[in-house]
């Protein structure tokens, strides 16, 4: 349920969309070209999505969505999202994690 809007050679819009259970999909990124922005490419994106989910017997669509990222949560309110949790967000620091790297314990053979 994928879809990619081109002019030409040019990715003008995308949005990536995953299966998660049954009859549920996720919207796991949704771009749109700086250039392209206010001309309402991911509201289309995400309503011919619907489209084609409905088509094919989903009935619910998901995603997740910053608090602060205000004009994407205007765009998900338009399209009549709801919010149904929050989320904990967390940063991990790779380049930490190789500085304490630890081994895992040896296992046992059978």
């Amino acid at each position: 349920m994928s879809q990619v809007l081109r002019d030409g050679d040019e990715i003008r819009a995308l949005a990536i969309v995953t299966d998660i259970a049954p009859g549920v999909a996720h919207l796991v990124q949704l771009a749109v070209d700086p250039a392209r922005r206010g001309k309402r490419l991911g509201e289309a994106l995400v309503q011919r999505g619907c489209d084609r989910l409905c088509e094919g017997g989903y009935r619910a669509l998901t995603l997740l969505v910053a608090a602060s990222n205000t004009p994407a949560r205007a765009l998900y309110d338009r399209l009549g999202f709801h919010q149904d949790a929050a989320f904990l967000s967390a940063t991990l620091d790779v380049r930490a994690t190789r500085r304490q790297r630890i081994e895992p314990p040896a296992l046992a053979s059978a």
